[in-house]
């Protein structure tokens, strides 16, 4: 069993969507959120290894155009650049830093559109403390496109992965 850990931040903003209710565009039951806008989205790329020997620190970032794309991409892979419609879709680069050893991941969960703005969820897995580690220095990454161009907020949820 995992234990999950939760950002303050996510029981804020869903706290605050309890009580704003429909003018978010999402439906309600007794302390349950039931999301009906789920938009699709694509990992274009992903990886723990990085060309880039420079310390990357962790962040989540929109890249606006496709030179920008091409540029942060070589930082991280030798894949290609995907077809990305600029126009219609908002570019992610979800980095979750350097870490000196194996067993770090991330990934998007779901992403859900409201009115004004897109829910991106990711889960970040942290290895638990009886985990056997490679002794490798990692950079657990993706490039997400998602299929909307409203504003972008990140929650995030913390899961420690048990070794038993």
């Amino acid at each position: 069993m995992s234990m999950r850990i939760v950002h303050l931040v996510v029981v804020l903003l869903f706290t605050t969507v309890y009580f704003v209710g429909e003018s978010w565009g999402a439906t309600f039951s007794v302390g349950k959120v039931v999301h009906s806008n789920e938009i699709e989205f694509r990992v274009l790329h992903e990886g723990v290894f990085i060309n880039d020997k420079r310390n990357h620190s962790r962040k989540n970032a929109v890249l606006p155009t496709l030179d920008t794309y091409e540029q942060i991409l070589s930082e991280y892979s030798v894949d290609a650049t995907k077809q990305v419609n600029f126009n219609h879709e908002t570019l992610l680069l979800l980095d979750l830093g350097r870490y000196m050893t194996g067993g770090y991941t991330l990934g998007v969960r779901s992403v859900v559109e409201h009115l004004r703005h897109v829910v991106v969820n990711i889960s970040i897995i942290y290895p638990g403390k009886a985990c056997v580690l490679t002794q490798a220095i990692t950079n657990p990454f993706q490039f997400v496109a998602i299929n909307s161009r409203k504003s972008l907020i990140f929650v995030e949820e913390l899961v420690y992965q048990p070794c038993n």
